[in-house]
């Protein structure tokens, strides 16, 4: 009989950090799962008065959990909150680029 080995897979941590535009808006479907995660409506964790404290940290949370999401993170809400947010422009991943937005789905194909 063959020996079986038990294999150990470890996720990669979080970030420290993650980049937040300060103009970030959510898509519907972002809306939902944030909403499905948490238990929560969604006024509690990213509406209301914008100087509220109260309700800061619930609402950086929710801006660093979708964007990490957006960057191909699969995590839990709790993790988000030990991610720190820097707010400034979102340089996308010239790795991750799809065609330009000048260019036909066809082009270099010959169609």
């Amino acid at each position: 009989m063959a020996q079986t080995k038990s294999v150990t897979v470890t996720a990669m941590p979080l970030p420290e950090s993650v980049r937040i535009s300060p103009n970030m808006s959510l898509t519907p479907n972002e809306m939902r799962l944030l909403k499905e995660k948490t238990g929560r409506a969604l006024n509690d964790l990213i509406g209301g008065d914008i100087d509220d404290m109260d309700a800061a940290p619930d609402r950086i949370q929710s801006l660093v959990w979708v964007q990490l999401r957006r960057d191909g993170w699969e995590l839990e809400w709790e993790q988000a909150g030990d991610v720190r947010p820097e707010f400034g422009e979102v340089v996308p991943d010239p790795t991750n680029a799809g065609p330009s937005p000048g260019s036909s789905g066809s082009a270099g194909s010959g169609t």
